[in-house]
């Protein structure tokens, strides 16, 4: 059986360590030996040489002071090579039991970053061992006035500050819908926006006053994420402002401010996986009520263009194609998945209505349902059914009001002709 090197590593700790006092005991021993009163360059006998200062008959030093005639407790040469010992024995346990020793030593935390703007000063800090603390728990961000901490956060991987806008895709506008929008990219979690930056100590929404963002994963799959908005005060304090469910503050592209843009969970896991789950977009403006409250949806600023004919058509050849693949892996007694057709359904559905198109989005619905029914559970689904269950849903949607969802599905099913839209 092989030995590691942590065994190895204390084994030859134990080894110098026991060298190094048996140098030091050597050399005690050696310095009993010398005279109690000596020469300090050649150690001669000066007790009989009378009183200070004298000059020693041995070597010819002038000795003026009599500390340096006692006799030493170690020899010279035996304190060196006990001490190199000494020191070789702490070096290899150190190496050992660094981290428990460093964790004695330092502090807790150790600074990933920092930005400062003025008096305040904002930093972004992780634990240090993070084996001995909730592994929820690792970061922390503290908020400083003149070296006062005001306020600390300690999360997953919390951030502080606004996310910046970045392409979601490269593709052909003239083919897909909805068109390429951008959304926020997070970047590194290890770093904080500049000083000064809308969102991160800059006057974001221009009342007057520095703002901080702090984004609060969950850390789930589902990109779970909570910002919470501060006002922060010219007096010292942080007055909380607006608590975001799902939304990111994103810095404009003139760095004149920031939105809020992230996506409405009320879809997910309802009736497809969490990969196949609808994340419909949504663009939030301050509400200008209490602090603390969940903005509004703006829906001027979440309207798209609707698909042409040719992206209608390949939209609907999307869920087609979805079901001919269900059924034909589901085989002929058993039911077909739902997820293949299920999932580009919704989403496409979700982009119509939460784009400012409802009446599009039903008819949607009525054209892209499969025609030779569907099976869920071992019981067929009516489009009927189904589309009230969607409407349901709808209504309990944050952007509901804003978006005339309360008002559910048509009650006649509307005719296969195509709808009218933007070439």
């Amino acid at each position: 059986m092989g030995m590691n090197l942590d065994t190895l590593l204390v084994g030859v700790g134990v080894v110098l360590a026991i060298l190094a006092a048996a140098a030091f005991a050597i050399a005690a021993q050696a310095a009993l030996r010398l005279p109690r009163r000596g020469c300090p360059r050649c150690r001669y006998d000066l007790a009989a040489s009378g009183p200070l200062p004298l000059v020693c008959p041995e070597c010819g030093l002038r000795v003026e002071s009599e500390a340096k005639t006692r006799r030493p407790l170690f020899t010279r040469r035996g304190a060196i090579v006990g001490s190199v010992f000494l020191l070789l024995a702490v070096s290899v346990f150190l190496l050992r039991f660094r981290e428990p020793v460093l964790r004695a030593v330092l502090p807790a935390w150790r600074e990933l970053d920092a930005v400062s703007q003025g008096p305040w000063q904002v930093r972004l800090l992780e634990r240090r061992d993070q084996s001995q603390s909730p592994p929820e728990m690792p970061r922390r961000i503290e908020v400083r006035f003149g070296g006062r901490i005001v306020s600390a956060f300690e999360g997953f991987l919390l951030r502080a500050g606004a996310s910046t806008l970045t392409a979601a895709t490269t593709i052909d506008e003239n083919n897909v819908w909805p068109p390429p929008l951008r959304y926020p990219d997070l970047g590194s979690p290890d770093r904080l926006p500049a000083a000064g930056t809308p969102g991160m100590l800059g006057d974001g929404d221009g009342d007057g006053r520095l703002d901080l963002a702090i984004e609060d994963p969950s850390g789930g799959s589902g990109g779970y994420t909570t910002t919470y908005l501060f006002a922060l005060e010219p007096s010292g304090s942080a007055t909380p402002t607006a608590i975001l469910d799902n939304v990111f503050l994103v810095r404009r592209d003139d760095e004149s401010g920031f939105i809020a843009i992230g996506f409405d969970p009320q879809f997910a896991y309802r009736w497809t996986s969490g990969a196949g789950s609808p994340r419909p977009r949504v663009v939030l403006a301050p509400d200008g009520s209490v602090p603390r409250s969940n903005w509004r949806c703006d829906a001027d600023a979440m309207r798209v263009p609707p698909p042409n004919d040719a992206q209608w058509q390949a939209l609907l050849d999307r869920v087609r194609a979805g079901a001919r693949r269900a059924q034909a892996a589901s085989g002929p007694d058993a039911d077909p998945s739902s997820e293949p057709w299920l999932a580009p359904l919704l989403a496409t559905f979700c982009d119509l209505a939460y784009g400012g198109e409802v009446e599009l989005a039903w008819r949607f619905l009525d054209e892209a349902w499969p025609t030779d029914g569907v099976v869920r559970w071992g019981e067929p689904l009516d489009r009927g059914a189904f589309a009230a269950e969607l409407a349901e849903a709808l209504a309990a949607s944050r952007c509901a009001e804003a978006l005339g969802f309360p008002g559910g599905p048509p009650r006649v099913a509307p005719a296969i002709d195509p709808p009218q839209r933007r070439p």
